[in-house]
């Protein structure tokens, strides 16, 4: 019984997801082929949102900010008469992790994994783990596979539930 209500609120997730990313695309943003958007289409720059461009087979997780616009810079001298404007590049087969901050002017290169509530200020260039705030590389995508397969050796399945 799990199983068939499972699928069908997983069919409406689904449609869900796809809605959302249409929404994103009407209102200028550019998003490849088999992208998955699990951020609210809130959470991107209402201002400038022809200004983000995600690539293919990527994944953005919630609560993820994607910011094209930016009044700090000028404030100071010109307050809120002008704004530095900036476009985000996210490549394909890029992983952004939940509660992740974007800001103007940034490149997030192909295959990389940025992880959980990093503020990506500068670009990161592609096959690259970047985490923290401010983000910074961490490793090469190879180095974390690595790393992810000693870790699945060690797992310790005692407390998870069997399944039936």
């Amino acid at each position: 019984m799990y199983v068939y209500i499972r699928r069908f609120l997983g069919f409406f997730f689904h449609i869900h997801l796809k809605l959302k990313k249409k929404i994103l695309e009407l209102m200028g943003v550019k998003i490849g082929k088999d992208t998955i958007i699990y951020t609210s289409i809130f959470n991107f720059d209402t201002f400038f949102p022809h200004l983000i461009e995600i690539g293919s087979y990527s994944v953005i997780s919630k609560k993820t900010l994607l910011i094209s616009h930016d009044y700090s810079k000028n404030f100071p001298s010109e307050g809120l008469s002008t704004m530095t404007r900036g476009t985000i590049h996210i490549g394909d087969h890029t992983f952004i992790g939940i509660g992740c901050i974007i800001l103007p002017g940034v490149t997030i290169g192909t295959n990389v994994i940025v992880g959980a509530g990093s503020v990506v200020t500068k670009s990161i260039p592609d096959n690259m783990v970047a985490a923290g705030n401010p983000a910074s590389i961490i490793c090469t995508l190879e180095q974390y596979m690595e790393r992810g397969s000693q870790r699945e050796d060690i797992y310790d399945n005692t407390y998870t539930p069997a399944r039936r």
